[in-house]
């Protein structure tokens, strides 16, 4: 390995508490800090990213990777993640929010310094706030949050590494160094669709499921194999669905492996996140 290398950061999470009330789950999503090589100096943290949102759950897989850059392996590097509930997801139609699609959430965190935006200047930060003051827009509440180092993460069997929240349920990390791209990054666009998907949902009520799928890319570690969850489409009530065409780059997607093996997973969606197998199949791009 190099002195240097790019890492892909992925979470998921089970158990965690509930921050919506009795009569709804929370729609939580990741927020990513480098604490550098330690966790106490607070003008060394760094926000890297977020995931997106998943409503409605408490075991969430989050899709969206957090990319570290110039980790030195054998030098201590410390992370916290910390989880939040967005107060106004996108969609609950769906299962899918993009990082976009949370501008309430994010605006508040942006504005009250939880992240940074550097595009943002400070008029433009004060302007947000005081509109978000006069709209009385809901604060994300924290479901927990916890500290990593990344060489632990990288010395534990499948590079994954599980923690309990400080308020509640366990978050596991999961860490896969970059691979080089010779002919750059490159993209890859998809598209999905479905032709008479068995329906289980209780057809005594004329109901229908809505179907989504997700993409997994196959990891092979000396320990073997895990499947890391890359993509999430949204969900459509038909059983002939045809799926908005997706795009994500090949890092993500496969690690620049052509060759590697993907796994496709079509689900049927339950508002409380016990979603039902239709089938799944292999492949690969």
């Amino acid at each position: 390995m190099t002195a240097t290398s790019r890492l892909q950061l992925s979470f998921r999470a089970r158990k965690l508490k509930n921050a919506s009330g009795i009569f709804s789950k929370s729609n939580p999503f990741c927020v990513v800090h480098v604490l550098g090589d330690f966790p106490g100096r607070e003008e060394k943290v760094v926000c890297v990213g977020r995931t997106e949102t998943v409503n409605h759950c408490l075991d969430p897989s989050w899709t969206e990777m957090i990319m570290i850059e110039g980790y030195r392996f054998g030098k201590p590097f410390y992370f916290e993640v910390t989880i939040y509930d967005d107060p106004s997801p996108a969609s609950t139609k769906g299962t899918r929010s993009n990082l976009s699609k949370s501008d309430s959430a994010m605006n508040y965190m942006e504005d009250s310094g939880i992240v940074s935006h550097p595009s943002r200047s400070n008029n433009e930060k004060h302007r947000a706030l005081s509109s978000n003051t006069l709209g009385q827009e809901k604060k994300p509440k924290c479901m927990g949050k916890v500290v990593f180092e990344l060489g632990e993460v990288l010395g534990k069997k499948g590079n994954v590494l599980a923690q309990r929240l400080n308020h509640g349920g366990t978050i596991w990390a999961h860490v896969e160094k970059s691979q080089s791209i010779t002919d750059g990054r490159g993209v890859i666009h998809f598209q999905l669709r479905g032709l008479r998907l068995k329906n289980r949902q209780a057809e005594i009520l004329n109901q229908r499921s809505r179907p989504f799928f997700e993409l997994y890319r196959k990891e092979e570690h000396p320990s073997g194999a895990i499947w890391n969850n890359v993509y999430r489409s949204e969900s459509i009530k038909s059983l002939n669905p045809f799926w908005d065409a997706g795009i994500l780059d090949l890092e993500r997607f496969s690690n620049g492996d052509m060759d590697r093996t993907i796994k496709v997973v079509v689900w049927g969606h339950q508002r409380k996140g016990r979603h039902k197998v239709l089938g799944e199949f292999i492949t690969s791009v």
